[in-house]
């Protein structure tokens, strides 16, 4: 399987990577292999912001739950709780 990724480095850039030959670590992790750099990297799963399987063109929108880990989906954000005040 090979995914094209954006990925958001922990110096805050964005790249655009294909990566194969994928393998979960526990707790959110990946190795794979980076055609960019060519090497074995890892990628932290919460870092990946975009995921395409290559040959599908399958949006993957939660990439820790495609590969069995965390979830890398934030939950919106609580709203404030207003009560009625007596005026």
């Amino acid at each position: 399987m090979r995914l094209k990724i954006r990925y958001r480095s922990s110096d805050d850039q964005l790249s655009d990577r294909v990566i194969s030959d994928i393998k979960p670590e526990v707790p959110n992790c990946l190795d794979a292999y980076c055609e960019l750099r060519k090497e074995r990297r890892t990628f932290v799963a919460s870092r990946i912001e975009s995921a395409i399987h290559a040959e599908t063109g399958e949006v993957i929108g939660d990439i820790g739950q495609y590969f069995g880990l965390a979830s890398t989906v934030k939950p919106p954000p609580s709203l404030p709780v207003f009560r009625n005040v007596p005026t």
